[in-house]
């Protein structure tokens, strides 16, 4: 029966033709499955030598070798086309960075790693499938056998799997142009051979998901220009490389992740894998054919997948940003080796870095609105996930537009994708400051903005068509940076397969800074159903205002409609710029007795105390910084300070707080609360506030 639910749900919203053709995709790909296991038994997939020649279109040519480590009609990126200098470039700005390069490469060389919130070491040899931080070793078997959950608890494929993106080639390839010492591109040639003797072909779980896949072809070929001038870059290394990118190909093609009602970052990477390795490597007599596929379809999903005023459709602001990075690799790899693509194409780019300008906070750190994997293109600079800010300097460049220029010079991305040009280009644009109050109605993103003052404010649906894969329990929720420090905070998402409760705890209502009713979440949250949501909940804008002294925001959702005695959660938020302060209305229009619980939850390092039984003053020591929070009607809450989680970081998780305000009361109900500065010796200060309040007007 759970079954039949599950596919239900998958061909909701879809015409009965539509649905035909979804279920004919599901089978044709179950089918290619069981085939190619069956394949496999009989045909060894191995790319042969003599196989790779015959794919390979170079006429009469003898020399392979010497003809791949010469050739200069393909193009990466201004700054990478030109590595002797970008190189010298970032040693003179970014000794820091340039140290740190150094220090991470000398890690990978002794098979150390750290990402996704873990340690990883490897005494010897890399086991490509074996997980040293919960002792787990990958089956070895077609990866169409395999499960993404392993039976072993913790135990999270996400792990072996971003060590195989292979996305550390580039920190070697960096120290082997900052440094000139070999033993960075030894160490490449050594783990790429290993690479490939451990992981044959549609063997083990790096084929499992072609996204995996396409992002390792994606590193594999920036290693080639990084290494293909080093004297260990030999004939071997050259076959081996070159078998790794045609069996990639192939497999990404035989697996895109492709259907009729639901696409997302995925089918992305599957494409901009396609498109990799058909221009950088023209050779393979159907690279041509990869490229026109992989530009045509992704210039589709871009229409499809990015809203009108620029947000990736997902739900997520981390998702928003490998989407982002997904379309600018793309599109710049496109026209440095002169591929056209139309202007409204480039104009919907612009406007995916617009969102990201407006959603930034003055600390340039980004909200942790939806899922978050930590997950990146390509890593020329190790960041905590939540920082974006690495995205407007390369906007800036690439648009030549000062307004994208707020962090004060070049950052070191924009260096090794566009080298001196950039530096340039961003030295002579002048600073821009800071944005001002935006909307974003297709993505539901309201940003109420004042300088230093911030709040952002989800009122958006659960994304993808209504499928919700890494959309969370927040509508009407908010995050509010005050001066210095982010206050009230969205969780974020922490891990996704290891642990299913803690998935459903970070994306749950009560996590998020909004209201539930009898303890019902917003959208359902399906046992076993750790990407989707329900999609119960419809947001409405009643009214959105914004002036100099102020912006003011009604929204509406209907989500507790289905209650057998039904609600209706509306909120009005007034930001007062002059006075620096937030009040908060909640409205639940209804009928019957129910349980409200008003959520509020901070960040970490945060200090939180209970005044008056309902007054919270939430402070910030490093910063001397604090907000207090007010009920102004108190009559019936229950206040309760409750044990949270923060997560900015996939794997990655520090102990905050939150209160929550429980009323056992009969709709209609209202309550009010406000946000203000306030420190524990000015207490008594904020019954003036609150008297001004009183006489607000919008």
């Amino acid at each position: 029966m759970e079954i039949l639910k599950k596919f239900q749900r998958k061909m909701a919203g879809l015409s009965s033709e539509q649905a035909a053709q979804e279920t004919l995709l599901l089978l044709k790909s179950r089918f290619a499955h069981h085939y190619r296991y069956a394949k496999n038994l009989i045909i060894n997939p191995e790319i042969t030598t003599e196989k790779l020649l015959q794919e390979i279109n170079l006429g009469k040519t003898l020399d392979i070798l010497t003809y791949f480590k010469k050739r200069d009609n393909i193009k990466l990126y201004p700054g990478f086309n030109r590595l002797l200098e970008t190189s010298e470039l970032y040693k003179d700005n970014f000794p820091e960075s340039e140290r740190e390069i150094i220090s991470k490469a000398n890690d990978i060389c002794e098979h150390k790693f750290a990402f996704l919130g873990r340690k990883l070491e490897y005494k010897e040899e890399i086991d490509w499938s074996y997980d040293p931080t919960t002792d787990y070793h990958w089956p070895k078997i077609h990866y169409s056998k395999i499960s993404t959950i392993s039976d072993k608890p913790g135990t999270d494929i996400k792990i072996p799997w971003e060590l195989a993106r292979l996305q550390h080639f580039v920190t070697l390839g960096q120290a082997y142009h900052l440094t000139k010492n070999e033993k960075y591109a030894v160490e490449f040639c050594s783990q790429l051979l290993s690479f490939a003797k451990e992981n044959p072909v549609e063997i083990g779980i790096h084929w499992l998901c072609a996204m995996e896949v396409a992002l390792r072809a994606i590193s594999l070929t920036l290693a080639f220009y990084f290494f293909r001038s080093s004297e260990n870059f030999n004939q071997e290394i050259l076959l081996t490389l070159l078998k790794l990118l045609f069996s990639h190909a192939n497999h990404i093609e035989n697996n895109l992740e492709y259907s009729l009602q639901v696409t997302s970052n995925h089918y992305l990477s599957d494409l901009i894998g396609l498109l990799f390795i058909g221009i950088v490597f023209p050779e393979f007599r159907q690279s041509k054919k990869w490229v026109d596929f992989a530009l045509s379809e992704l210039l589709k999903e871009m229409d499809k997948q990015v809203y009108p005023d620029g947000a990736d459709w997902e739900s997520s602001i981390g998702y928003h940003a490998l989407v982002l990075e997904i379309f600018l690799y793309a599109f710049l790899l496109c026209k440095e080796n002169k591929i056209a693509i139309e202007d409204r194409y480039w104009n919907k780019l612009e406007k995916m870095f617009e969102f990201v300008r407006a959603y930034l906070k003055p600390d340039a750190k980004a909200p942790l609105i939806g899922d978050c994997d930590s997950g990146r293109v390509i890593i020329w600079q190790t960041r905590q996930a939540n920082d974006h800010s690495y995205l407007l300097p390369i906007a800036a460049v690439l648009f030549q537009q000062e307004n994208f220029k707020l962090l004060g010079s070049a950052q070191e991305e924009s260096i090794w994708i566009f080298g001196y040009f950039g530096w340039d280009t961003l030295e002579n644009l002048p600073l821009t400051e800071m944005p001002s109050s935006v909307i974003f109605p297709n993505a539901g993103i309201y940003l109420l903005r004042d300088k230093d003052l911030y709040m952002v404010v989800d009122v958006g649906d659960i994304g993808i068509n209504g499928k919700g894969s890494h959309a969370h329990n927040d509508l009407l929720s908010f995050e509010l940076f005050y001066r210095e420090k982010t206050f009230f905070v969205d969780p974020g998402s922490y891990v996704y397969t290891s642990d299913a409760k803690a998935r459903n705890l970070f994306r749950s209502t009560a996590f998020h800074n909004t209201v539930m009713v009898d303890n019902t979440e917003i959208n359902e949250i399906y046992p076993g159903q750790l990407f989707t949501l329900g999609s119960q909940a419809k947001p409405k804008i009643n009214r959105w205002t914004s002036t100099l002294e102020y912006d003011f925001l009604d929204v509406e959702h209907n989500a507790y409609e289905r209650l057998s005695q039904p609600v209706i959660h509306q909120r009005q938020i007034q930001f007062n710029k002059v006075l620096a302060c937030w009040l908060i209305t909640d409205i639940l229009r209804g009928s019957g007795e129910h349980l409200f619980s008003f959520f509020f939850n901070f960040d970490e390092n945060l200090s939180v105390e209970i005044i008056e039984k309902t007054k919270i003053l939430i402070i910030d020591e490093t910063n001397n910084l604090s907000l207090i929070l007010v009920p102004l009607e108190s009559k019936g809450l229950k206040t309760e300070i409750v044990e949270r989680w923060v997560s900015k970081g996939y794997g990655e998780k520090t102990k905050s707080w939150g209160v929550v305000y429980n009323l056992k009361a009969s709709a209609p109900e209202k309550r009010r609360f406000l946000i203000a500065p306030c420190s524990s010796e000015d207490i008594s200060g904020i019954d003036d506030l609150i008297e001004q309040i009183e006489q607000w007007q919008v």
